[in-house]
This record gives C-alpha cells, structure tokens and sequence, in this order.
C-alpha cells in the first residue's frame, strides 16, 4: 500500500471480508496533508476489483491526543478511477492516513496510496 508499487497485481492491499472494513498508515510524526492519492485496483483476468473502494472514505487522524481526532474527512461517492485519484486536504496536520468502507460485508483492496505535504 505505500511501497511504490501502483499496478501490480502481485502486490496489492487487501482486507478480509468484514463490516466497515479499513486500513490505516502510520507516518512516524506529524505533517502537513495536502493531497492523498489512492490507487484503484481495476478488472482484471480475475473480476471487476475496482467495485472494492466504492465510497471509499479518506481521514487525516491526529492519534498523539487520546481519543484519536479525525482532523478531516472526505468521501469519494461511486467507484474509484482505476488510475490514480487525488483527495484534497487543504494543508491539515495529521499523523495517520485512514481509508474504510461501510457495510455489513465489505472487502477494500487497492494497490498503492501516496501522501504528499
């Protein structure tokens, strides 16, 4: 998920079955966000994967207060371009990156996400 790899289809991220799945990066400090690009992973020989990160939600989180802050939240609304699409933050200091899903049964599997200062 964060290892430079954006369409390799051996090398991807990917939770279990689960309700409100997620998966969560830990940037060792605090930073200033101001876009995360996350990677959609698209049809292949396999299935339709890209359906994975529909209504994708991105938090900035700030963890060094307890309990965890969510600093900002964005949506994507639909399915995820295959390529890469960029979320916005605006410059939010934070010191993870959280992506989920809602949904009784959900899996959400990508290939890369990339956060930029």
């Amino acid at each position: 998920g964060i290892d430079g790899n954006r369409y390799d289809e051996m090398n991807m991220v990917h939770t279990t079955w689960q309700p409100n799945p997620w998966w969560k990066v830990d940037l060792k400090g605090m930073f200033c966000i101001d876009t995360v690009v996350f990677f959609n992973r698209g049809e292949t020989v396999w299935g339709n994967f890209e359906y994975h990160a529909k209504d994708l939600i991105v938090e900035v989180l700030n963890s060094e207060v307890s309990p965890t802050v969510v600093v900002k939240k964005l949506q994507f609304d639909g399915i995820p371009p295959v390529g890469g699409v960029t979320f916005n933050f605006g410059g939010v200091w934070g010191n993870e990156v959280k992506l989920s899903l809602q949904g009784e049964s959900r899996l959400l599997m990508f290939y890369e996400v990339e956060v930029y200062p």
